[in-house]
């Protein structure tokens, strides 16, 4: 009894271990078609937005290349030709709004 339980217990222990058959690809006769179109739309009127919104953001990336920034010996010889033995003037600040909400200093916690 013991020993025919062992013989089925070592055959089906080998038979884990036998190679398997390849798997066989399958052909399929039309092309995956994949892709997405967003409810309410042709994938025509779909190709067509992209194509604008692509187009306006390379329109907006040649209008921001185009921009040239000057260094600061040219901002210097700018301004004193400007400002000619005047020390200190022509010094750009930048816009502050909303004033009212800055934020307080640290100090002001500190009492």
């Amino acid at each position: 009894m013991y020993k025919a339980l062992a013989v089925v217990a070592l055959v089906g222990s080998v038979a884990a271990f036998a190679p398997v058959a390849p798997a066989v690809a399958r052909v399929s006769s039309s092309a995956l078609k994949a892709g997405y179109v967003p409810d309410g739309l042709s994938e025509a009127e779909w190709e067509a937005q992209k194509a604008a919104k692509a187009e306006a953001a390379a329109a907006r990336k040649a209008k921001f290349a185009a921009q040239t920034f000057e260094d600061l010996s040219e901002w210097m010889t700018k301004r004193d030709a400007k400002f000619p033995g005047q020390i200190g003037a022509g010094h750009r600040m930048a816009k502050v709004q909303d004033r009212e909400q800055a934020k307080p200093r640290a100090s002001s916690f500190l009492k």
